[in-house]
């Protein structure tokens, strides 16, 4: 289990991406600051909602600064909905920063991101702020995304994904793009069909990947049991003697070999 640091937070910031959107930017002040942590991890967050059935959530960590933390949450579910109920001055619980972290570029890296997979990879591009491509595709629009915030030495090519074409041409491109790196690393997040598709192309291809597993997570530190992911006879970890583990303190990053999704 992780060392997670449980603490209060109040809300600094908390605003749709933009009029309409179900993209929100939430900037949280923690009573207690965060401290060693990197792109790839995630903080588990309490809204407080009233709901029989409450449970925290995991955000992936959009950036820290020295007494601030930024997420950005899509809106769907119901905890997520209490979101729309809040405002700044007002209190929640977080615990975190939890999982391990995307590998850092010492060769030559693509990032490929789907919908509000991109928020690691805002840390990501501004952590190590070396030149990087960046394959995004979004659903609804791109105003919706924090692409500005990713640093500017990242060259970003966006697919606007709706529909079964347009979709097609993002895996294409993902596919073409992907052969360009087999002496290098893909690092992926997004929805489960995505890093399915990103992970048998890398076996395929013979090309390293990493996978953020967007799991669902009840406690974040090993406790549930709510988030188990199956590996590959090639995973090997001492803290887990089958073939299930458990994606909040293996993952949630997985080199794409070592998992079955």
């Amino acid at each position: 289990m992780q060392n997670a640091l449980y603490t209060s937070a109040t809300i600094v910031e908390l605003l749709p991406m933009c009029v309409g959107s179900p993209i929100y930017k939430i900037t949280l002040s923690p009573h207690s600051p965060l401290q060693h942590w990197s792109a790839g991890q995630f903080i588990m967050l309490d809204f407080g909602s009233s709901h029989l059935c409450s449970f925290a959530r995991p955000f992936s960590i959009a950036s820290i600064g020295s007494s601030t933390v930024t997420l950005y949450i899509h809106i769907r579910g119901k905890e997520t909905k209490h979101l729309r109920t809040l405002s700044r001055g007002d209190v929640l619980h977080m615990w975190g920063p939890l999982g391990n972290s995307f590998s850092p570029p010492t060769k030559e890296t693509l990032l490929i991101a789907g919908g509000i997979g991109i928020a690691p990879f805002v840390t990501y591009t501004n952590q190590y702020r070396t030149p990087l491509t960046f394959l995004f595709g979004h659903r609804i629009d791109e105003e919706n995304y924090p692409l500005n915030e990713c640093s500017t030495m990242t060259t970003c090519r966006t697919f606007h994904d709706n529909n079964s074409s347009s979709l097609q041409v993002f895996l294409d491109e993902i596919r073409a793009t992907m052969l360009q790196y087999k002496q290098g690393q893909v690092l992926a997040c997004g929805p489960l069909p995505l890093l399915r598709y990103i992970r048998n192309l890398a076996i395929e291809l013979d090309i390293y990947a990493e996978l953020s597993l967007e799991e669902t997570m009840f406690c974040g530190v090993g406790a549930c049991l709510g988030c188990v992911c199956k590996t590959t006879d090639s995973y090997s970890d001492s803290r887990y003697s089958d073939s299930y583990v458990q994606s909040c303190t293996a993952g949630p990053i997985f080199v794409a070999h070592n998992i079955l999704i």
